[in-house]
């Protein structure tokens, strides 16, 4: 007869780590630098499987500061994701900022929304000043983002009671990218019948339908687009557009510039992180000469579809 396995608990883990000697040099590390002016870094080594979780709970725990995990892909930002999740529970907000999944100067390439509307959440919410902890991987760093003004810029407000006629909340969607259909299934599209608004913005996961009395706006809710059955009824929706689609005007930026100066900064493997970066800015600029080859054999001028060079475009580490 089997011996009954000893279950223990994640927070019964934790505990027994947090006694450990290596976390009180961890902490006392922590409470140093944020006293200095300068950067200061900690190098660990021998951390394996979990173990970084709790290291970095154990610090968010000591810290009021936000916390930023690069991991050197996405499947470890994945998994070290779902280990805070576990660890911190309803305590501190987590983040993950994942990479689209696109091939750099791909037009013609089949686009999944999922990681955009994940995106732009983030990017939101860190507009919002998140002080969480956030989650990433050199593939999402490696591609810039609209700077913060941008993000807040392109968010819209709707509330209840708010005049606006239903064609001219349509025509700025439309104007910020969304595609009129008849029916809305996916983020980025809009479909208006009547007083009625259907908008599948690129945040939350359901989208939302706005009813007008009017040039009134006399209810809000988001509704299942399969069942088209109502979720949940709101006083004031955001409608966040795709965040990323390209713009002749648009400038980009690198991720960290949403970051708050206190952010700690923890970079898994950074050999890898390092290698990795380098070697999707090579890949930006194969894409780039690669697609400005094709446009050119078409007698097609780059610049006059605004081709943005991969230095604006991707992050380059040099």
């Amino acid at each position: 007869m089997d011996s009954p396995r000893c279950l223990v608990s994640l927070p019964t883990i934790a505990e027994r780590i947090s006694q450990a000697a290596f976390i009180d040099e961890l902490l006392a590390w922590s409470r140093r630098a944020a006293t200095q002016n300068e950067p200061s870094i900690l190098q660990v080594k021998g951390a394996a499987g979990s173990l970084p979780a709790f290291l970095l709970h154990r610090l968010k725990q000591d810290l009021d500061a936000p916390l930023c995990c690069v991991m050197p892909d996405e499947d470890a930002a994945a998994y070290l994701l779902s280990d805070l999740d576990q660890l911190t529970g309803e305590a501190t907000r987590t983040l993950r900022f994942p990479a689209t999944g696109r091939a750099p100067y791909d037009p013609e390439q089949i686009t999944d929304s999922t990681p955009l509307v994940e995106r732009a959440d983030v990017l939101q919410q860190l507009a919002d000043g998140f002080a969480g902890i956030l989650v990433t991987s050199v593939q999402a760093l490696a591609e810039m983002v609209p700077p913060a003004d941008a993000v807040q810029r392109e968010t819209l407000s709707v509330s209840v009671g708010d005049e606006i006629a239903p064609e001219a909340l349509a025509e700025r969607l439309v104007d910020q990218g969304f595609t009129p259909v008849e029916f809305v299934e996916a983020p980025g599209e809009i479909a208006r019948r009547g007083g009625i608004l259907d908008v599948f913005p690129f945040s939350g996961t359901y989208p939302i339908r706005f009813e007008f009395f009017g040039d009134e706006i006399d209810s809000i809710r988001e509704f299942d687009a399969q069942t088209q059955r109502s979720v949940s009824r709101l006083t004031t929706a955001r409608i966040v557009p795709n965040l990323e689609r390209e713009q002749s005007s648009g400038a980009y930026v690198p991720l960290f510039d949403f970051l708050s100066d206190d952010t700690l900064l923890a970079t898994f493997d950074e050999g890898r992180v390092l290698e990795g970066a380098d070697a999707l800015f090579e890949k930006a600029e194969q894409g780039y000469e690669q697609a400005k080859a094709k446009l050119e054999a078409e007698k097609i001028d780059a610049a006059a579809i605004d081709m943005m060079l991969p230095h604006r475009r991707y992050l380059n580490r040099t």
